[in-house]
């Protein structure tokens, strides 16, 4: 692996932290926090060097995404930091269309493992490169918000942000997915 580069700039999400490989994207964090370049230090053995030219096209998809105007993203990622169970999981959520959310039971069937729903919630909590790879259209079975940015309040409010902006029907106190749009 020759270079870890990073970008950070501004969303309506706050801060965003873009890392990548040559492989592809390999880190996508908002809000951008202190200790995410020492992280990849540890994680990949080289030093990040800032480079926000090479991450333009990649900042350009994310704001695009955020804006409503793009749908899926043609940025290559770098997965090869998780376990295998994680980048099944992590493959399995690729496959959800936009504007569709899936239960952590379906990603645990996915992986060939229906019984590890609560290990499919935990790689989602470890997904490194959330909106890329849509770990936000993951719901509990009833169709709960659980299960984004470590259960927070603000996790919450991204994640049913995310999937109103993505058109997902709610329930009428707009803090579940509808039961009946659930597969």
């Amino acid at each position: 692996m020759s270079q870890v580069r990073f970008t950070i700039f501004d969303t309506r999400l706050g801060e965003m932290f873009v890392a990548a490989t040559e492989k592809g994207v390999c880190n996508l964090h908002y809000p951008y926090e202190q200790g995410l370049i020492h992280r990849l230090k540890r994680d990949f053995g080289l030093q990040p060097v800032r480079d926000d030219q090479m991450l333009e096209p990649v900042k350009r998809e994310i704001t695009a995404y955020l804006s409503g105007t793009l749908r899926n993203f043609t940025c290559t990622v770098d997965l090869s930091q998780g376990t295998e169970f994680q980048r099944k999981a992590w493959q399995a959520l690729l496959r959800i269309p936009y504007g569709k959310v899936r239960t952590y039971a379906w990603v645990a069937k996915e992986c060939n493992s229906p019984k590890a729903f609560r290990a499919a919630g935990g790689a989602c909590h470890s997904n490194p490169v959330g909106l890329i790879v849509p770990c936000h259209r993951v719901v509990g079975s009833d169709g709960s918000m659980t299960g984004f940015g470590g259960n927070s309040d603000r996790g919450r409010c991204v994640k049913l942000e995310l999937l109103r902006m993505e058109g997902v029907p709610m329930n009428k106190d707009i803090t579940a997915v509808d039961r009946r749009f659930l597969r």
